[in-house]
């Protein structure tokens, strides 16, 4: 079947069970996104799991999902509570930081058309188990998948107010030349960030780009240098666990946020998610600026994000609590 192009006005079908690993943020509740992001939590990100070492009195506790087939599947929402308390929130695979020989209670979330079937090691159809661990321990959860197909919405114009405005740059670094696998969309989504970044530093607009310690030494792909410019590293994911993103939305009094870059989307689609969620405000995301593996894997994350929320099937421009989806072109500042 011909993929139609990403920029397309047009609805597009795209065959769902080939985007699985994208269903997730749907799963959690407003409530849910509002507690985790006050969270605390030690979990740590690394290139490799083998990398983490467990500290004095903690462990580090994996947990992987996997479709019935073995086919990996990332961003699942993994919920981590302690005494009855949610303590933390991950997205597969994620890995937590537990006090040894405490009881903790781990619950996988069902999303789309994948729900949890069982745990691999106890064969458990339980998605939610109790456990205290000692060493570093991997779980990996079985999910059953159906094949659907969905509709995209096209790109909008927006105008949006550059006093309320402030620009998101999710992990842009990861397209660096220092990068030693960059995705194939990086050439592509930096010539459409470029100029988009060069307006919001000539228009004085507030400016935030995250990074992970993986890249955190690798340079921009483009010219960033202003005043208004905020760095935030972050150790899981969701890029609001334990940072300064939350406060940086606040302190800017910003009623709209543009969000580009994330590797695969993930990162994108869980910023667009808790900053719909927890902030109410409308997000607005360029798709030819958004860093992606395939098409197919984009144009399932864009259906996602329009769906946070009050929900934006249709797209309409600047939905309020919504996200809009646009191109960087078709965006205008008043």
């Amino acid at each position: 079947m011909h993929t139609p192009s990403l920029l397309s006005k047009h609805r597009v079908l795209v065959p769902l069970g080939l985007v699985l690993i994208f269903l997730t943020a749907l799963a959690a509740t407003p409530a849910l996104a509002a507690t985790v992001a006050n969270a605390q939590t030690s979990a740590t990100n690394t290139s490799t799991p083998n990398s983490l070492q467990a500290t004095y009195g903690m462990a580090h506790l994996w947990i992987i999902t996997q479709s019935a087939n073995g086919q990996p599947l990332t961003g699942y929402t993994t919920v981590l509570y302690k005494g009855g308390s949610v303590v933390a929130m991950q997205f597969s695979p994620g890995v937590f930081t537990l006090a040894r020989w405490y009881n903790y209670t781990v619950q996988v979330e069902n999303s789309g058309p994948c729900t949890f079937n069982h745990w691999a090691d106890t064969g458990s159809t339980n998605a939610s188990r109790t456990l205290s661990i000692t060493r570093t321990t991997y779980l990996t959860a079985i999910y059953s998948c159906t094949t659907s197909t969905i509709t995209v919405a096209g790109p909008v114009p927006v105008v949006l107010n550059q006093s309320g405005t402030g620009l998101i740059l999710i992990d842009v670094q990861s397209c660096s030349v220092q990068d030693p696998s960059p995705s194939p969309s990086c050439p592509a989504a930096i010539q459409a960030d470029t100029p988009l970044v060069a307006q919001a530093v000539g228009l004085g607009m507030p400016i935030l780009f995250t990074h992970e310690p993986a890249i955190a030494n690798y340079t921009l792909p483009f010219s960033l240098t202003c005043a208004t410019c905020t760095a935030v590293i972050a150790t899981t994911g969701d890029k609001f666990l334990n940072t300064t993103l939350g406060n940086w939305i606040k302190t800017n009094h910003l009623t709209t946020v543009i969000i580009v870059g994330g590797s695969t989307n993930s990162g994108v689609l869980i910023a667009a998610t808790q900053a719909v969620r927890i902030f109410e405000i409308r997000v607005v995301i360029p798709e030819d600026a958004v860093i992606a593996a395939n098409p197919l894997i984009q144009e399932a994350s864009l259906f996602l994000m329009l769906n946070i929320g009050n929900g934006n099937l249709n797209n309409v421009p600047l939905a309020p609590g919504a996200v809009t989806l646009t191109t960087a072109k078709m965006i205008s500042f008043t």
